[in-house]
């Protein structure tokens, strides 16, 4: 290194330096998602969702599962995050796609069980951009529908219809 000139380092780490700039310009950015497209596209797949007879899905967490993997299989390609049970400055949610639509899931066994839905729409739908409740009523428990709901952004999928 003592051999080496000054000049000669200077002239070696301002190409390293320029080599770097443009290598980092050249990185592909990070594509942006439209949060209301996928809010509209998450909207789509739930509610031409298919679910397993009811001795299959047990409880809530089945439930979740199911859904899950489900969204996670359907935005595996477009590389959409799903993430399960994020937990958030005021809760947990169930499911998160995209880090802008929070799915939360409801095994709807009591009436009580619709109300608590609910609840968490109006705590999550001001944390996030969009919110879908997605309540499974096997048993017609829930006396609720699109106009419980205090939100625009929030939409309520009742399965069976």
């Amino acid at each position: 290194m003592s051999d080496v000139k000054l000049s000669e380092l200077s002239k070696i780490l301002e190409e390293l330096y320029s080599f770097e700039e443009e290598v980092e310009l050249k990185k592909p950015e990070k594509k942006e998602i439209d949060a209301e497209k996928l809010f509209i596209e998450v909207k789509r797949l739930l509610k031409n969702l298919k679910l397993p007879r009811l001795p299959k899905v047990k409880d809530e967490d089945d439930l979740k599962l199911y859904i899950s993997g489900f969204l996670q299989g359907a935005h595996q390609r477009k590389k959409i995050g799903v993430k399960n049970e994020v937990l958030g400055i005021k809760g947990q949610v169930d499911i998160l796609v995209g880090d802008t639509v929070v799915v939360e899931v409801k095994y709807i066994k009591k009436a009580s069980q619709a109300d608590v839905g609910i609840g968490q729409d109006r705590r999550y739908s001001k944390m996030y951009p969009y919110m879908i409740l997605f309540y499974y009523d096997p048993r017609n428990k829930s006396y609720h529908d699109e106009s419980s709901l205090p939100e625009d952004n929030v939409e309520l999928i009742t399965y069976p219809k």
